[in-house]
């Protein structure tokens, strides 16, 4: 037994399990466990491999139970930290201080990889350090800018654009710099708008995203909820809607992963699609800052949550003096001596922050390699980072990456690397260092990692691992060895200790039931139990923290939330005869309706309840508002085809409908399904002729929500990447995040055929985040000859364990239907908890939203006649004083983009822009156009003489030019107008049909008379231009501005007339007059009319409309809003009530 064993009976297991979860020796130490005895401790060093292979599958395992038990542990919510009132006031003299929970303005990586994290004035280099003023290191920013922030941030990755390459982008602003190492380069800072058209200036956060991240190189911008995609070369600009994710007050790219800041959180995302995947956001100081109180508590939350009988590793190395390193996620396990430690990868290796590929250790260094770089520490205590390093790989050690794994044996300097099915051995004292002897390594599919130690090269795959005496035999020898599992046969926990109970934890990290072994990964000594007590003893834990999860959504469900937003649930699809319905009465015990085509017509949720031990079966049915009390589990398929046939109708067709359920029975486990129509290709009898369409778009409602996990069933004896299930769920869930492979009929696999189901199985085929299982159900025969489902179960069990090629599979837990009842609870449970702070905070806006919607339609028209009246003069003097706002620019924002006299104000700088342009113009080609004319006009005046007749009419001429500028100016603001006050009406009098018709027609009428009145001004005043006058001493005063200008540049070597420059002159004063003139007469005629008038008269013309005739027939509410009304009210009280159970059960659990 080892070891390991000694110290669970020593009954110090539990404390030493509890201290290696937290990382600490320490703890353990003064918890007042006994330590082990001298004589237990006296290993040789191929015991202390495999006690640090048996302590990393125990630690990993306990983390995990405690991460998952401790939900005031980090459990995926962390606390709010309020930010300083004012968090961008960070000035010099600030202390700033990155562990108090401040929200960072900007990140950007350097050219070496260190993140820059910039606040106020000041930035932080790296993950730990003091804050430093950004101007020392960037020292032109304060030069150009005094607001004391950057405002976006990012490192440009275009190795096809090698003048920007590496290059730090620092955006301030409209303005944007660029440095390379620490410098700013020549002609920066420039516009943000030359630089990156189509970017807005004033930017939240950027980042950078290069091929084959995004399809081609580019720079994702963001403005609170706009994103931009700015293709580097072709600097196209293509806008995104990233529905899932915050708005980010900083971005950056790190390790081949994008991170969103939003103030102290972080979220990690995709670039292309903005998807926010796993248990996000998370605290920055607990990854990112090297903070003392931060970190600690978060390390059980990135174990993966896997079996013990399927722990695998990510690298491991050993040293020459026999210390062990273990790597796995993102943390580490080491043994030195008696000592053992747990912790993050981070906490001791900050600059690598991640998990790692391969690991190595070379003369008192460990050479940690990361995708396609080398990080190397110097071992001690703490370990210490090489300067220098990061390195790309290449350099290291002349090989490409990523790698799977990399050993060196003692006394040696050669390093063998493993990249595929291919070995190389590199000479570390050779200069450069090139890989060598390439030789194959064909008996392995793929390698996870490799050490070398006193016993030779151990090899891991996934959870098994491998030993040779040598390099040379692992790779010369045709035979495999022996395999060895690494959570099994290193933990040495059977049946035989069975007088250990299973602990708390371990009912979250997962039983696996295989024969009469028990591989528990958290136990402690008590009196021997038997197996049916321990049973008892899970079932009490079961009760505690799966029941109440899974009665939360069943019960939120109850009130209809599902109205409103999407629950978490598991879906079950797959193509007609696959399997699925035996799959479902394999779970719930009972038989489904069954025969050949289309099955099942509606969705049905199949809601499982497992109740204690001699309490009877009961069933019920619900669909629309019939139920139906079942006695017997025989009376389930005939009550279920029943419904679907009210529902759908007697023939093929589906329904949306929904049927629910409910089975209590202490047979079956705490589960809820959603049953969904097995895909139809093509349609029969008297099926639709879209029959295939109708059942996918159905599916596709249900497992496109990322609420949804995908049960998709599949036969295991056809081509899987054929079938239709898989394919729908692919396009749903790209990455296999939410979906999930169950393999059915293994009996009908052909001979030969087996290793392929065994490789799809291992996900080995089409790879699923979720992986696969196996099970094997009763048959048509089977059911034809009465087979119960126990008995079933059984044979099923017997099926595996006879079958040499599917029973590994059993032994990993990956075959038969109580396993995958197993699995499903336990899938269940976590997605309910990674989904539940996102569905409060959904409740929480659907609420807002509502009760909104809800004042907008108002409280209803009152009965009593005096009451309808008052009522009338209120919304009309609400409508008025809305009115009164936008005249005055003091509207309301909530439902428009811009205020009214905003837009207004555009309109006129772009008439003032059109009399600068024209004036501008006018300057450039006038002694052009003088001159033409004096050829033709001038009369018996001697050269310098102004002939006033050819001067009024070449004014004339331009002045007319810019009337119909003008008109189209009235005519813009006239629809800016006209448009808000149709919207205002529109929005106030929705609930009031006839009050809206009575609105718009002054709108309309008025809209008219005002529009012609201002235009007849309009020309008016352009008549009155034609008429040449202004005042002398203006007049004198702006054309001797104009003389003392200097002569434009294109007229320098060119002889000029007097009498052309004497006219350019005198015109070029006067037109500079009439621009300023009509720049303000213009606007003023418009806004008094078409803003001024128009509203006054509106308002005159809705209040004449009180104490009519037709009062009450004006305020006569449409039916279509009581009834709008209603459903609102509904989902209302359906929201509140469900915010109280949510909190109840978040209070409850907590």
């Amino acid at each position: 037994m080892g070891v390991w064993g000694t110290l669970i009976r020593a009954n110090s297991h539990l404390h030493w399990a509890s201290a290696l979860s937290h990382g600490c020796y320490k703890c353990c130490r003064d918890a007042g466990c006994p330590a082990p005895s001298p004589a237990e401790l006296s290993l040789q060093q191929d015991q202390r491999t495999l006690l640090i292979m048996r302590l990393l599958a125990q630690t990993l395992t306990v983390c995990l139970a405690f991460s998952l038990c401790r939900s005031d542990h980090h459990g995926g919510q962390h606390a709010t930290i309020t930010l300083p009132p004012d968090h961008h006031s960070f000035h010099h003299g600030a202390v700033v201080d990155r562990c108090k929970g401040i929200e960072f303005d900007a990140v950007a990586v350097n050219e070496l990889g260190v993140p820059y994290f910039f606040k106020g004035d000041h930035l932080f280099k790296g993950f730990h350090g003091e804050a430093e003023l950004s101007n020392a290191t960037f020292a032109e920013l304060d030069d150009h800018h005094h607001l004391g922030h950057v405002d976006a941030a990012f490192r440009m990755h275009s190795e096809d654009s090698p003048e920007h390459h590496d290059h730090q982008f620092f955006f301030l602003d409209d303005k944007v710099f660029s440095y390379y190492k620490h410098k700013l380069e020549d002609g920066y800072p420039k516009e943000i708008s030359d630089m990156f058209p189509g970017i807005p200036d004033d930017l939240d956060a950027a980042v950078e995203c290069p091929k084959p991240d995004c399809p081609n190189d580019t720079v994702i911008f963001f403005k609170g909820d706009d994103i931009y995609h700015f293709d580097i070369k072709t600097k196209k600009v293509d806008e995104k809607e990233f529905k899932g994710m915050p708005n980010c007050t900083g971005a950056f790219r790190y390790m081949g992963h994008y991170y969103c800041l939003h103030g102290h959180q972080f979220s990690k995302f995709d670039p292309i699609t903005g998807d926010v995947h796993g248990r996000y956001p998370k605290e920055i100081r607990d990854y990112f800052m090297r903070c003392s109180h931060f970190g600690k508590k978060s390390v059980e939350e990135h174990i993966e949550r896997e079996k013990c009988s399927r722990v695998h590793l990510d690298a491991i190395t050993q040293e020459d003096d026999g210390d062990i390193y273990a790597f796995r996620g993102h943390h580490f396990l080491s043994v030195s001596g008696d000592k053992f430690h747990s912790d993050t990868i981070e906490s001791a290796f900050k600059e690598l922050h991640s998990e790692v590929d391969a690991v190595f250790s070379y003369e008192g260094h460990l050479y940690m390699i990361k995708d396609s770089e080398v990080f190397v520490y110097k071992v001690g205590e703490p370990h210490t980072h090489l300067e220098g390093y990061p390195k790309p790989l290449k350099e290291v050690l002349g090989i490409e990456g990523p790698l799977d794994a990399a050993f060196v044996c003692a006394d040696h300097h050669i390093v063998h690397i493993i990249k595929g099915q291919t070995i190389y051995d590199v000479d570390l004292k050779a200069t450069p260092r090139v890989p060598g002897n390439e030789r194959p390594l064909t008996k392995f599919k793929k390698v996870d990692t490799a050490m070398c130690g006193p016993k030779g090269v151990t090899i891991v795959i996934g959870s098994h691992y491998y030993q040779f005496q040598s390099p040379m035999e692992m790779i010369a020898s045709k035979a495999m060895p022996e395999q060895h599992n690494v959570a099994e046969e290193l933990s040495h926990i059977t049946e035989a200790e069975s007088g250990y109970e299973v602990d708390e934890a371990t009912f979250w990290f997962g039983v696996n039931l295989i024969g009469h072994k028990y591989l528990t990964s958290a136990m402690s000594p008590r009196n021997s139990k038997t197996v049916e007590e321990l049973a008892n003893s899970l079932n009490l834990h079961y009760e505690d923290k799966v029941r109440p999860c899974i009665d939360l959504v069943d019960s939120l469900r109850l009130l209809g939330v599902e109205k409103d937003l999407h629950l978490p649930a598991i879906a079950v699809i797959g193509d007609q005869s696959s399997g699925k319905s035996s799959v479902l009465e394999a779970l719930s015990g009972v038989a489904l309706p069954r025969g050949t085509g289309i099955v099942t017509r509606c969705p049905l949720v199949l809601k499982l309840k497992r109740v204690e031990p001699g309490v009877s079966w009961s069933g019920r049915l619900a669909y629309q508002n019939k139920v139906q009390n079942l006695l017997k589990p025989d009376d389930v398929g005939h009550a279920v085809a029943n419904a679907q046939n009210s529902l759908a109708g007697n023939g093929k067709g589906i329904s949306h409908e929904m049927i629910t359920l409910d089975i209590e029975s202490s047979k079956v486990p705490d589960l809820t399904l959603i049953d969904l129509p097995g895909i139809a290709r093509v349609a029969t009898g008297d099926q639709p002729l879209d029959i295939e369409k109708q059942i996918k778009d159905l599916i596709e409602k249900f497992i496109k929500r990322q609420e949804t996990i995908s049960l998709v069933v599949v036969p295991a004896n056809i081509d899987i990447a054929t079938t239709e299930a898989l394919k729908m769920a692919n396009k749903v869930d790209p990455f296999g995040e939410r979906t999930l492979g169950i393999l059915t009929k293994p009996d009908l696999v052909d001979k030969g055929a087996e290793e392929t189901v065994v490789s799809t199985v291992c996900n080995q085929v089409i790879p699923l985040k979720k992986g696969y299982m196996i099970v094997k159900c009763r048959g048509q025969q089977d059911i034809n000859s009465n087979l119960s489902l126990a008995k079933a179960i059984q044979n099923e069990r017997d099926f595996f364990e006879d079958n040499s090629h599917f029973k590994p599979l059993l032994e990993e837990g990956k075959a038969t239907v109580p396993l995958l009842a197993e699995r499903l609870t336990k899938e269940l449970v976590e997605h309910i908890g990674r989904s539940l702070p996102q569905l409060q905070k959904q409740i929480e806006q659907k609420l807002e939203k509502t009760a909104k919607e809800l004042r907008k339609l108002g409280d209803g028209v009152p009965l009593e006649e005096h009451e309808k009246n008052n009522f009338l003069i209120k919304k009309i003097h609400e409508f008025n004083q809305i009115l009164t706002d936008v005249m005055r620019a003091e509207e309301d924002l909530k439902n428009s983009d811009a205020k009214v006299f905003t837009k207004i104000r555009t309109e006129f700088r772009t008439w003032k822009s059109h009399l600068d342009k024209k004036s501008s113009t006018l300057e450039e080609n006038l002694r052009d156009e003088v001159e033409e004319y004096t050829k033709t006009q001038r009369g018996k005046e001697l050269p310098g003489f102004v002939n006033y007749r050819t001067f009024e009419n070449i004014v004339k001429k331009h002045v007319v030019e810019l009337e119909e500028p003008a008109t189209q100016l009235l005519t813009d603001i006239t629809d800016i107008v006209h448009t808000c006050l149709k919207d205002i009406a529109s929005d106030h009098f929705e609930a009031f049909p006839n009050l809206l018709k009575a609105a718009k027609e002054p709108i309309e009428d008025l809209r008219e008379q005002e529009y012609e009145k201002a235009k007849e001004k309009v020309k008016a005043q352009f008549k009155m231009e034609k008429i040449v006058y202004c005042q002398d001493g203006i007049y004198s005063w702006k054309l001797q501005s104009v003389k003392q200008k200097p002569e434009p540049a294109r007229f320098l070597n060119r002889p000029i007339n007097a009498d052309i420059r004497e006219m350019a002159q005198h015109l070029n004063a006067y037109f500079t007059i009439t621009s300023e003139r009509l720049a303000n007469q213009v606007p003023l005629i418009v806004q008094y009319h078409m803003l001024h008038q128009y509203i006054s008269k509106l308002q005159t013309a809705m209040m004449a409309m009180i104490g009519g005739k037709n009062a009450a027939k004006l305020i006569r509410e449409d039916s279509d809003v009581a009834r709008r009304r209603k459903l609102l009210k509904d989902r209302l009280e359906r929201l509140k009530k469900a915010r109280l159970v949510l909190a109840k059960f978040v209070q409850s659990a907590s």
